[in-house]
């Protein structure tokens, strides 16, 4: 049975750290339940257990911890980010996992620390923070990838209007072998 740390303290914690740091950063409310939701039905269809599903569903709920150290004020800026602003941006990834790496008596923790890091890496190996490619990326790490790339188009934000769910489609559809693992967009090109 899967242990459920949304029942602990430190992972309810976690979760609210990052509904503030979705607040604070122009996401639409609830950004981080639907990247959850695909998360789930995509771990399924790619025939994980429904135990290790759960884990990364869960872990995926915190992929952008970091952000809570980023400035409010770029987060939510309403117009393009300088190639300055954006490498502090980019710093999210590395913030949120030195706030865990600590943490090792959780299975879901585990999950979170590889995604909160490798979230933004890309398939091409031109992502951040360390340019890893292909399957070199943790595969729990390239399934949110995909996820929060198709919730951050589909949703307002600060800087933008929401796309259509084709627009995005097409987008993400464009970009496999590029910024995504060509087999998981196909798994997610079923679930969506």
């Amino acid at each position: 049975m899967i242990e459920h740390p949304t029942d602990s303290l430190l992972f309810s914690s976690l979760v609210s750290i990052c509904r503030i740091a979705e607040q604070k950063g122009g996401f639409s409310q609830g950004h981080l339940d639907r990247v959850a939701e695909h998360t789930y039905k995509i771990s399924l269809k790619i025939g994980l257990s429904e135990e290790e599903s759960k884990r990364i569903m869960l872990a995926s709920k915190v992929h952008d911890l970091g952000k809570v150290a980023i400035p409010e004020m770029l987060l939510s800026k309403p117009t393009q980010l300088t190639d300055e602003e954006f490498s502090i941006v980019k710093l999210h990834t590395i913030r949120g996992y030195e706030l865990l790496k600590e943490v090792n008596h959780d299975k879901v923790i585990s999950y979170a620390k590889i995604i909160i890091l490798h979230h933004h890496e890309m398939w091409n190996g031109k992502g951040y923070p360390f340019g890893l490619k292909n399957t070199d990326i943790p595969l729990c790490a390239r399934i949110v990838a995909i996820t929060d790339v198709y919730d951050a188009l589909t949703q307002p934000r600060a800087y933008k209007y929401p796309w259509t769910q084709e627009q995005a489609i097409d987008y993400i559809n464009k970009n496999k072998e590029k910024q995504f693992d060509p087999e998981l967009v196909e798994i997610f090109m079923e679930v969506i």
